[in-house]
């Protein structure tokens, strides 16, 4: 059996030298364990023991923003598999950064699975602004989403920054 044998400068503070020793004491006296022997963290563990209020989940993080000048939507992230019964009850939002070129025109940004869930648009600023959704009907089955955006008028460009669906659980 190998010993753990720490090296401990002298310049160290006492309190931490004393827990120090102890972690090492404790290791050299727990003697041999076989691999069977361990209990092994998998990663698996529900979320709602983290008792966070919302949780984030990114769907579009591009590096720069996304520019269009298009009238028609187009995708501006990648695909997300949706499975439903990996979530426990609860609320689900959409939120998206976007910017529009003119403040006078509109810029669209949608959530899309096998139809539109949801759409956000924003005028009158031509600020990056984060804007959520009302709560959402997510799909009932497994499926695929991403995220498209548009521009109201040809030629003025909208951006567009990032999208996540954000969950607060019951």
């Amino acid at each position: 059996m190998k010993r753990l044998n720490l090296v401990i400068p002298k310049t160290v503070d006492k309190a931490i030298k004393s827990a120090l020793i102890t972690i090492q004491s404790w290791a050299n006296s727990i003697g041999n364990i076989a691999a069977d022997q361990l209990e092994l963290y998998r990663g698996d563990f529900p979320p709602g023991v983290i008792d966070w209020p919302e949780w984030c989940i990114p769907l579009a993080l591009p590096a720069d923003d996304f520019i269009s000048l298009q009238t028609t939507y187009s995708r501006c992230s990648g695909i997300f598999l949706w499975e439903p019964l990996k979530y426990p009850s609860g609320t689900w939002y959409f939120e998206a950064s976007m910017a529009i070129a003119t403040a006078a025109q509109t810029v669209s940004v949608r959530l899309m699975g096998e139809s539109q869930i949801c759409a956000l648009s924003r005028t009158g600023s031509t600020e990056m602004q984060i804007i959520r959704s009302s709560a959402l009907t997510m799909p009932s089955k497994v499926t695929n989403l991403y995220v498209e955006m548009k521009s109201s008028s040809t030629g003025v460009q909208a951006s567009f920054g990032n999208a996540r669906l954000v969950f607060v659980p019951d």
